[in-house]
């Protein structure tokens, strides 16, 4: 099931990129950005692979971390939809009936006390939001963060494109 859910999202993803004007770009083909989301799909199986294999401590790998808190939190929708809703909105969830659930995330809170921004909850939040499209399955995560990723890289690309413009080679 979960090869053919990675094939069908691929599938629709390169679709997407085929026919929506924000991936037009002058001087790159579709076809071209297709295979760099390919790419980028191809590259995190090799990520996943290092940190299943090789750093096989799961609750440390940034790459699980967050996908195991998410399970705990989409998990919250079937046992208490009210608190599930709260924590997705971030609405009034500071109480110690949310302790447990928070407790169990390992990473909802950051454990290190730094002055920089912490982006974990938006990580996890993000990843609850596509179990409802995975059914739970860790390689679904990565064809729609290769695709979140290869939006965030063709719009900052095309942020730059006016001004490198005097700076085309032929």
């Amino acid at each position: 099931m979960e090869t053919l859910l990675v094939i069908t999202y691929t599938l629709l993803f390169v679709f997407f990129i085929q026919k929506l004007r924000f991936f037009e770009i002058e001087g790159i083909s579709r076809n071209v950005i297709s295979g760099l989301f390919i790419l980028k799909i191809i590259f995190g199986f090799f990520v996943w692979a290092v940190y299943t294999y090789y750093y096989t401590y799961r609750p440390t790998a940034d790459v699980f971390k967050y996908f195991d808190a998410s399970e705990v939190m989409f998990n919250t929708l079937k046992t208490n939809p009210v608190h599930f809703f709260k924590m997705l909105f971030g609405i009034d969830c500071t109480g110690p009936e949310f302790y447990d659930y928070y407790d169990k995330m390992n990473y909802w809170n950051s454990k290190v006390n730094s002055s920089i921004y912490s982006d974990n909850h938006l990580i996890i939040l993000i990843n609850t939001i596509i179990r409802f499209f995975s059914l739970g399955f860790f390689h679904v995560h990565r064809v729609f963060f290769s695709f979140l990723s290869l939006i965030g890289l063709t719009a900052t690309y095309k942020t730059f494109i006016p001004f490198l413009q005097d700076k085309k080679t032929n």
